[in-house]
């Protein structure tokens, strides 16, 4: 007997009666409990009901609520003679259950079947012989079945002085090989840190094939001088193949040219082609207007307007409207159906068959990154000055670009992107970038 009066007591222990009791219930301890008090919609909520001593309880069935339905849930070790008395009596909730259950606080009833030996009579639903009996309730509080969100693994932080890229940053040595090398080991998520100096520069920098990058100069206390005739800073998709001065947009980063089967007007956020662009939500598009398929008699280089031998899938600006010239977007798409395909923001532009206005799938994106804190200078205003191609959703701020070769910041191409408290300037600025 020592041994079941002190489970009793443990089970005692840990009862709690709900706050505030229902009305219209008894009280459930110290005969009904429930573990934990807290349960999740994947755990398994236990039910515990124990006879106390000097009485003859039967407990067969507990009954949870399910909206204004209350549903039963078996008991047992407590439903035969001779262990009416002392026998407690078990039963769960398993998550196939809790994870129907409306998240919050949630019953559970237990009915006293109790022998009344001066009656000689049960009281219980259904056997009720003396008219009397009590319903007990328990509670518990239910927390929602979440997908746990996975925490990003951190990026590092990639110091340029230090091995195995050893930029040196002083003024005198070149630094370019270093810099391009500390580039190739940029992963997602990590930081490219230029600390305090000078790095010059004799060649092009490229952060090419490259998303989810910061690159910081240190509040500001980094510079990278550009030297020579050609060297600039690129971020994007270079060297796909794109002159992009002609226009003739046929590189390894763009998809095949597919026109319009109708007008598309402006304000509209949809537009219909005359085959797929085999596009899904998500990626960006290129429209514009003055594409010509290949057919070279009326292809020209636009702006200069020279006449081009052989070309393909350029534009000509005979084809664009008078005065506004070629028009195009680059935009997101936002769904497909057929040939038809929504974007996310409404048309510039009333694109049109006799423009003979094309569409073109980027294939190649860059994204998600930060260029921060950092001074870029021409040495001798004969370097470009930064690149930006297919680029979305970047960021460029505290950005000094200075003394550049006809233009310091020049995009091509992008969506999203954010500018915040840049300095531009360029030794021989060029009107037509």
């Amino acid at each position: 007997m020592s041994l079941v009066f002190s489970s009793l007591a443990s089970a005692q222990s840990s009862c709690s009666n709900p706050s505030p009791l229902p009305a219209g219930y008894a009280s459930p301890c110290p005969v009904f409990s429930v573990s934990p008090a807290s349960v999740s919609q994947t755990q398994t909520l236990t039910l515990s009901a124990t006879p106390q001593p000097g009485t003859d309880y039967i407990y067969t069935t507990a009954y949870y609520a399910k909206g204004s339905t209350w549903l039963a849930t078996t008991l047992t070790g407590n439903n035969a003679a001779p262990s009416y008395s002392f026998g407690p009596a078990a039963g769960s909730l398993p998550a196939s259950i809790l994870s129907t259950l409306t998240p919050g606080t949630n019953y559970i009833v237990l009915w006293d079947w109790l022998w009344d030996a001066t009656a000689r009579c049960y009281k219980g639903p259904g056997l009720n012989q003396c008219n009397t009996g009590q319903w007990r309730v328990q509670s518990f509080s239910l927390t929602l079945l979440t997908t746990p969100t996975p925490t990003p693994t951190p990026g590092i932080t990639i110091n340029v002085k230090n091995l195995p890229y050893n930029a040196k940053g002083d003024g005198v040595t070149d630094d370019t090989q270093a810099i391009n090398s500390a580039i190739a080991a940029l992963q997602s998520g990590d930081t490219l840190l230029f600390p305090a100096g000078t790095y010059e520069v004799t060649g092009d920098i490229h952060l090419d094939n490259k998303n989810n990058f910061i690159v910081d100069g240190s509040n500001g206390a980094a510079t990278i001088n550009l030297n020579g005739n050609t060297n600039a800073i690129y971020v994007g998709q270079s060297g796909c193949g794109e002159d992009y001065n002609n226009r003739n947009f046929t590189g390894s980063c763009i998809g095949p040219a597919i026109q319009l089967s109708a007008t598309a007007s402006e304000l509209s956020t949809s537009f219909t082609t005359v085959s797929s662009l085999g596009v899904a939500p998500g990626d960006f598009i290129l429209i514009e207007e003055g594409g010509i398929f290949g057919n070279t008699s009326a292809a020209h280089d636009y702006p200069n307007n020279n006449a081009l031998t052989s070309v393909a899938n350029v534009t000509d600006p005979t084809l664009c409207d008078t005065g506004s010239g070629c028009r195009g977007e680059f935009l997101q798409v936002q769904g497909v159906s057929g040939n038809t395909v929504t974007v996310a923001t409404a048309l510039h532009n009333t694109y049109t068959t006799a423009n003979l206005t094309l569409v073109r799938k980027l294939t190649h994106i860059v994204s998600g990154f930060t260029i921060q804190n950092i001074n870029i200078h021409s040495v001798d205003g004969n370097s470009g000055g930064m690149y930006l191609f297919d680029v979305v959703n970047g960021t460029l701020q505290n950005v000094s670009i200075t003394h550049a070769r006809n233009f310091a910041l020049e995009t091509q191409f992008s969506y999203g992107m954010t500018y915040k408290n840049l300095t531009l300037s360029a030794a021989n600025p060029n009107p037509n970038n």
